[in-house]
């Protein structure tokens, strides 16, 4: 749902997937200038909070396995001299952001 409701038609510079995902981050995020935050005086100290999720058998397997994918990836562009065909290559930044 997430691809092709929101990413595919951002990617093609759509609209309604522009929209869609300003009304998703909307919700959670605040977006404030630096010169709005200066005329209050002050701006906050940035809060990090990091919440550990315990994943079931399942999603820890399927995590894993993306992972070795991804290694093998890495591993085997670079060990047949083809950088052009690893998700490090500059150009494959687009695959590499879909893989994680």
């Amino acid at each position: 749902i997430w691809r092709s409701a929101i990413v595919a038609p951002f990617e093609w510079r759509q609209a309604h997937g522009w929209c869609r995902l300003f009304s998703l981050l909307s919700r959670v995020m605040i977006r404030s200038s630096k010169d709005a935050m200066e005329a209050i005086g002050r701006i906050p100290v940035c809060i990090r909070r990091e919440t550990r999720v315990e994943l079931s058998a399942r999603e820890r397997k399927a995590y894993n396995g993306l992972i070795s994918i991804i290694k093998r990836n890495i591993i085997l562009a670079e060990g047949h001299g083809s950088k052009i065909d690893s998700l490090l290559h500059r150009k494959n930044i687009k695959h590499a952001k879909e893989a994680l």
